[in-house]
């Protein structure tokens, strides 16, 4: 368990520390010159449900009746925000 706290801290100084850098992007005006791949949008899409996820089952926001629409508009969304269908590379 104490490998999983010290794994948790871990990912939370990422979190935090590619979320400034993120956010210095967009506050000086640079951001759109960075350059990102569909990979890119996979593991960013992981990384959101993964935490988003943790935290709405562990609140009571998602529960297994609402985990497939949730799940639908997000894929809705990344789609109409990429162009992207997630969901292609799964079927």
């Amino acid at each position: 368990m104490e490998q999983i706290k010290g794994i948790n801290e871990h990912i939370k100084d990422a979190l935090d520390m590619w979320a400034g850098v993120m956010l210095k992007a967009e506050a000086d005006h640079w951001s759109y010159f960075l350059e990102y791949s569909r990979r890119d949008v996979e593991n960013a899409l992981l990384i959101f449900i993964h935490v988003l996820a943790n935290v709405g089952i562990k609140s009571g926001e998602i529960s297994i009746e609402k985990a497939d629409e949730i799940g639908k508009r997000l894929h809705d969304l990344v789609k109409e925000m990429t162009g992207m269908d997630t969901a292609e590379d799964y079927d």
